[in-house]
């Protein structure tokens, strides 16, 4: 099989199982389903507790895996788990802000990457 055919190939396929995708949750969004007063006694009725714990949990998994990166870089030399651990949330911000969005060095500078910013590989 030649390449160009091996590529519509997989095309096809990935457009077939997207179209299926979309066609078996197009039922779930309906707006005429949504109540914001729903959504407003949910939120309302939230265990404040609950929610504070959750946030807790994630900045404890986001030091866990700070301290796992400090192993990995223990070969390279020294590293400091608080440089690590911010330059963890760094990244975890960096996302949430600008999903999408190409940041003002990498328009500017050519080869630059957000990834190389953050010293992701």
């Amino acid at each position: 099989m030649q390449s160009s055919s091996r590529k519509l190939l997989v095309v096809v396929a990935v457009a077939l199982a997207l179209a299926y995708a979309i066609y078996r949750s197009s039922g779930m969004l309906h707006g005429a389903s949504f109540s914001g007063t729903k959504l407003f006694e949910a939120v309302r009725g939230a265990n404040p507790c609950l929610l504070i714990l959750s946030v807790v949990a994630i900045y404890v998994c986001y030091a866990l895996r700070s301290l796992r990166w400090q192993l990995f870089q223990g070969n390279l030399g020294s590293s400091h788990f608080w440089t690590i651990y911010k330059m963890t949330l760094a990244s975890r911000l960096d996302r949430y802000f600008w999903r999408g969005k190409r940041s003002y060095r990498s328009r500017t500078c050519p080869g630059f990457t957000r990834s190389k910013e953050f010293l992701i590989w």
